[in-house]
């Protein structure tokens, strides 16, 4: 089980954000043009979408236009069709009804960009498709505002590696290096959530979710519900640092427990190793301050330490006697279950 984007309520979200956008736009207008998407709401990100989302649809259509009859390589008919988007692109007018999916994708993809932008971009080159040419990743980069850096810095590798077409496997094993390699901090979220807030309230627990054989569990109310219970609560010491059964006491107790379970416990060497690219970018704006480095300094130290006991202190010192990090949240739960695989007795 790893932590995820719970999908289902960034859709349901999208969805009901997109429709009071555009009941407060379309109250007095039957169509919106390129000045009024530019404009259409605080958030710039959701806005450049838009066109974003327009442009690669209209890409597809303007595919549809050509003939069999005709030679469209050459230089007079290409010029001629540039000169024709450009004209259109001058006269963007698009109803109610052919706005909505636009908009609420829009919606959907400036969320998903901000609250994990590695599923953004491994999402993005899939939806180019192979192969992927250096052109249309340049294209798109001016559409993306928000974590933009880790973007830039893929297009910079396939520039240096001077590789035009690509095929998608190969596209996102470069953009794991690049992820690997920079020193990467994901943006404050902060205001954006406020303005989410501002049009519709945005529960940002409920964004990311425990994911099993493909169901989301809603862990926010699940601790909603727990807190209104009585249930009494265990500090982290307790809960992680407690002395435990060894792992050969578990799976003899536990004797139906299946291979998946042994494996969920085994030792690991190395935590750094072991966390991945997602739970990074997660841990990094939740547990550190948005502070790659601080991040990267604390597991290597982690990795370091040769007993259980020190690491024990070290985090404690750090961060649990000074109640940085709570018990009732997700993500230390996620990363303490990544240390205690460190130092399995």
């Amino acid at each position: 089980m790893e932590s995820a984007i719970n999908n289902e309520y960034i859709n349901s979200y999208s969805e009901r954000f997109t429709v009071k956008i555009m009941d407060n736009y379309f109250q007095n207008k039957s169509f919106i043009d390129g000045e009024g998407i530019l404009n259409l709401t605080e958030i710039r990100q959701i806005n450049l979408f838009v066109i974003k989302n327009l442009m690669v649809n209209w890409t597809k259509e303007s595919e549809n236009l050509k003939s069999a009859y005709f030679n469209y390589e050459s230089p007079e008919v290409k010029n001629a069709l540039q000169d024709f988007l450009n004209i259109l692109s001058q006269n963007i007018l698009i109803g109610a009804k052919a706005f909505k999916p636009l908009l609420k994708k829009a919606v959907s993809d400036t969320m998903i960009l901000l609250l994990s932008p590695y599923n953004y971009f491994s999402l993005e080159l899939l939806s180019i498709g192979s192969p992927i040419t250096l052109a249309e990743l340049s294209n798109r980069r001016k559409f993306i505002k928000i974590n933009n850096s880790l973007y830039e810095s893929f297009i910079k590798k396939i520039e240096f590696l001077e590789v035009d077409n690509i095929q998608i496997k190969e596209a996102k094993q470069y953009f794991d290096q690049v992820c690997e390699e920079i020193s990467f901090s994901p943006e404050e979220m902060d205001d954006y959530v406020s303005f989410f807030t501002k049009i519709l309230p945005f529960e940002i627990e409920k964004v990311y979710s425990d994911v099993e054989d493909g169901q989301l569990n809603d862990t926010f109310e699940s601790e909603v519900e727990a807190t209104s219970s009585g249930e009494e609560k265990t500090t982290i010491h307790e809960r992680f640092f407690e002395e435990k059964e060894t792992l050969a006491d578990t799976l003899k107790n536990e004797s139906s427990d299946s291979l998946l379970s042994f494996h969920q416990n085994q030792k690991i060497e190395s935590i750094k190793k072991n966390i991945s690219i997602h739970q990074k970018f997660k841990f990094v704006k939740e547990l550190f301050d948005n502070n790659d480095d601080y991040f990267s300094e604390v597991i290597e130290h982690l990795d370091n330490c040769n007993t259980r006991d020190e690491a024990q202190e070290f985090l404690k010192e750090k961060f649990l006697d000074t109640e940085k990090w709570q018990l009732e949240n997700d993500t230390v739960n996620d990363f303490m279950s990544v240390f205690n695989k460190k130092f399995v007795d």
